[in-house]
């Protein structure tokens, strides 16, 4: 998750690096090295576009036009620059929601109604910090509990981990104070930047304004390698313009140093983790599940705000019986993730402890946080079937039919002709459970 996490934050990467590659341009001389440059340009605008990402186009632009200001005042007034590039760039955000994607572009405007739900319930103090995943998906939860769990919207739903928007990400999880902190922290580094934009040297603008650009409609804070550029040249850019000329570049300098020294430390513990972590799923995936589970309960509580590690852990500690445990582990690990899988997990092992009243509720959360599967609805018939209720069976055996599938795979459509057999069946008590 350091360098790549999916094709949108790639693709927020490859944008940051073509604004640098054209700022450089701007700078350098030699004939070879421009056209070297504008080579690997072309090819980040080619990355971008094959990722299909809208957010790294917008930061693309945004970094384009404030690379390029400078020389555009040559020709046109400061009125007119800003008057076209609003208009222009407020219409590419228009058509990319409505004829480029609309089915992510409708699931992330029912992302943001979630948030403000969660927002409005929230908006002093906050959730607590790293805990927006299980709080967003609760809400969401809720929404679902109470509406249609077929519909259009639905099939958009599945685990929150981001509310795709840095601002309200922050406040959701540290209140106000914190999100006013960042807002005066965004404001300072895009009035320093815009205020130097004719300075050849000081070209962290050219980071940051493509950087702000996509906090507004994606999660490029939660990415290390895009936190820590924007954390050096948002200190880079504040020591720039506060510290006094005198001692600007030994102040510099020896904020750069212990930036570095800070980063190495915990990127280098990152590793050690994620390669401890690495270990742990080889030796399950060779069937060593007791040295699996010793290497994973070592560093449980390290890399206990890792939702992969945590979904992997209650897994194999339910795989290997340890339903005491899983349960146990669900409510440490609870406090910072939850996912439809998680409380599925959950739920079976509160169904082998006889908890029927837990394990119904964690089986119908999994369900209601992402709708669209049909697996939750599979969990739920096998619960309610074993149980020797017909009617709740036959209910969730009804789901399982009208649903429609987000995605048609060969287990979806065996799930369907099973759910109809039962339904056909009589007596339906005759019917085997759908495995």
């Amino acid at each position: 998750m350091f360098f790549y996490q999916n094709p949108s934050i790639t693709a927020i990467q490859f944008a940051l690096t073509g604004v640098l590659l054209a700022k450089w341009l701007a700078l350098v001389k030699h004939r070879l090295l421009k056209q070297l440059i504008v080579l690997h340009l072309v090819a980040a605008l080619f990355a971008i576009m094959l990722l299909q990402s809208r957010t790294a186009g917008l930061a693309l632009a945004t970094g384009l036009l404030f690379v390029g200001y400078p020389y555009l005042r040559k020709w046109y007034s400061k009125q007119k620059i800003v008057f076209v590039a609003a208009a222009l760039l407020a219409f590419a955000i228009f058509l990319m929601s409505v004829f480029v994607k609309t089915q992510s572009s409708a699931g992330r405007v029912f992302i943001w109604q979630n948030c403000f739900r969660l927002l409005q319930k929230n908006w002093l103090c906050g959730v607590g910090w790293g805990k927006f995943n299980p709080a967003y998906n609760h809400e969401q939860a809720l929404y679902f509990a109470n509406h249609p769990i077929t519909d259009g919207i639905a099939l958009r739903a599945d685990d929150g981990y981001y509310a795709f928007n840095e601002w309200l990400h922050i406040w959701i999880e540290t209140g106000i104070l914190g999100f006013l902190f960042f807002l005066v922290l965004t404001i300072l580094a895009v009035k320093i930047s815009i205020k130097n934009i004719y300075k050849k040297e000081k070209w962290y603008g050219a980071l940051l304004i493509p950087l702000i650009t996509a906090c507004l409609f994606s999660y490029p804070l939660h990415n290390w390698l895009l936190l820590t550029t924007g954390i050096l040249f948002t200190g880079i850019c504040l020591i720039d313009h506060f510290v006094a000329f005198e001692t600007r570049k030994k102040f510099r300098n020896r904020f750069i140093m212990c930036f570095i020294i800070v980063a190495a430390s915990l990127l280098s513990i990152w590793f050690y983790l994620q390669y401890q972590f690495s270990n742990a799923r080889e030796l399950a995936e060779e069937g060593r599940t007791n040295e699996a589970y010793g290497l994973s309960t070592k560093y449980k509580f390290a890399l206990n705000r890792d939702y992969r590690f945590t979904t992997f852990y209650l897994d194999l500690l339910y795989t290997m019986g340890r339903v005491d445990e899983t349960i146990l582990n669900f409510n440490t690990f609870h406090h910072y993730h939850c996912n439809q899988i998680l409380h599925s997990t959950v739920a079976g092992a509160y169904n082998e402890t006889n908890d029927s009243l837990q394990a119904e509720k964690h089986f119908l959360t999994a369900l209601y946080i992402a709708p669209y599967r049909l697996q939750s609805r599979q969990d739920l018939f096998n619960f309610y079937f074993k149980r020797g209720d017909t009617v709740k069976a036959k209910y969730w055996a009804q789901q399982i039919i009208d649903c429609p599938m987000k995605i048609i795979t060969s287990k979806g459509i065996i799930l369907k002709e099973q759910a109809e057999k039962f339904i056909n069946s009589s007596p339906p008590s005759q019917t085997p459970s759908i495995p």
